[in-house]
């Protein structure tokens, strides 16, 4: 395991967030706390980034094949979600992932800073 500096861009219509974090990093995933507190862990080899927090935690599978879902913690609820992976590039850790949920575009990015 390592630790490495990244900066994580979130866009999408309403939101363009991004911050610097660092990350620990071992075979094919990266893993870092975002700002408040939740927890993300992105899978390389698998396409599947996991966010975690104390209300809620979100499965999205970037390899179409699998289903995302939402489990919301506090009611045992799960809310699956249909994502198109339009566009993946990854790099060493960095990432870029186009994808769209019920007709809204996102792009998510991680990159190494060095």
């Amino acid at each position: 395991m390592s630790k490495i500096d990244i900066e994580v861009t979130i866009k999408n219509n309403e939101t363009n967030d991004s911050y610097k974090v660092k990350a620990i990093t071992s075979d094919s995933v990266i893993k870092y706390k975002e700002p408040d507190d939740t927890t993300v862990i992105f899978d390389y080899k698998d396409n599947r980034l996991v966010r975690e927090n104390d209300q809620m935690k979100m499965i999205y599978n970037f390899n179409d094949k699998e289903d995302s879902i939402i489990l919301v913690k506090d009611y045992n609820r799960h809310i699956n979600l249909v994502i198109k992976t339009n566009k993946i590039k990854k790099k060493d850790y960095n990432l870029e992932v186009d994808f769209t949920i019920d007709k809204e575009k996102f792009l998510y990015r991680i990159e190494e800073l060095k």
